[in-house]
């Protein structure tokens, strides 16, 4: 092989290397693309590769990307739009209801009744004097704030607390306000407060801030058993997918801990589509991925 023809190979294979280059991993065409770019902004067609828009524009400028391993979707005029980024997310594991360490999903829980009927039920298949948690209860839904004699109509054989939906405030029956010692005679803890009856000393199970935090890591409460790390990375797939069925694609973990951080790198390194943003501790450390 002389000098021309080795140059000639090398150049062909320099044009299909730069031709290969061009090619999108995915195409999506005939869609109404909205850029958010510019005010009333619309395109046709999104070309992307390696997980990333490579190109936004009509269905023949986008077809070009298009070559012999491209997946081509057609979108028939369905809408495409950025990802959603929520910045300010505390990611937990979901469980299945029976799991005794499931803490119960409250935020559409709709009246006290409904409340009450659930943590009950809960209650039923949980070890007498075991913890029973749960989280984003919503007072304007239920009618008022659950306090503990509401709490106490569905167990007074378990330690209960429910967290607020803001997470700045906790509810817990009276099981759980006498083990600790809770009474008319307790101050209320720096930065916090054990909410009272009106007229009265006696704290009505409403626990703000560090008053909430004391109860939540409780020395005198027997907890669930832990779930093993199969268990709980199952938990937090299922949240992350719930995550991604509502449009977002990127979420900042507003208070994680360095052993938190490997249940997100194992979810990175097995290619799950969001983009995390990682506050460690007492928000002084960024990670990004």
């Amino acid at each position: 092989m002389n000098i021309r023809s080795i140059i000639t190979c090398f150049l062909l294979l320099l044009v299909v290397s730069q031709l290969e280059a061009q090619q999108a991993d995915v195409v999506l065409l005939n869609g109404n693309i909205i850029t958010l770019q510019h005010k009333g902004d619309r395109s046709e067609a999104v070309a992307v590769k390696d997980g990333r828009i490579m190109a936004v524009g009509t269905n023949a400028v986008i077809k070009k990307y298009i070559g012999k391993q491209t997946k081509t979707v057609q979108l028939n005029g369905q809408t495409v739009i950025p990802g959603f980024n929520d910045v300010h997310q505390h990611p937990a594991p979901v469980y299945a209801f029976e799991e005794p360490y499931a803490t119960l999903e409250l935020d559409t829980v709709s009246s006290m009744k409904n409340l009450i009927s659930l943590l009950k039920r809960k209650a039923a298949i949980t070890p007498k004097g075991m913890l029973i948690r749960g989280v984003g209860y919503n007072e304007t839904q239920l009618g008022g704030q659950p306090i503990r004699d509401s709490l106490d109509k569905a167990s007074t054989e378990h330690p209960i607390i429910i967290s607020h939906i803001s997470g700045h405030l906790s509810a817990a029956n009276s099981f759980l306000m006498d083990i600790n010692g809770i009474n008319e005679s307790t101050k209320d803890p720096a930065g916090g407060a054990f909410e009272r009856y009106k007229g009265s000393d006696k704290p009505d199970g409403i626990c703000k801030e560090a008053a909430a935090v004391y109860l939540h890591h409780s020395k005198n409460i027997q907890y669930p058993p832990q779930p093993t790390p199969e268990q709980e990375m199952a938990g937090y797939r299922l949240y992350f997918n719930r995550v991604l069925a509502s449009g977002l694609t990127s979420i900042g973990d507003a208070w994680t801990t360095p052993e938190k951080v490997d249940v997100y790198r194992k979810l990175v390194a097995e290619g799950f589509p969001i983009r995390f943003n990682l506050i460690i501790g007492f928000l002084i450390t960024w990670i990004r991925y």
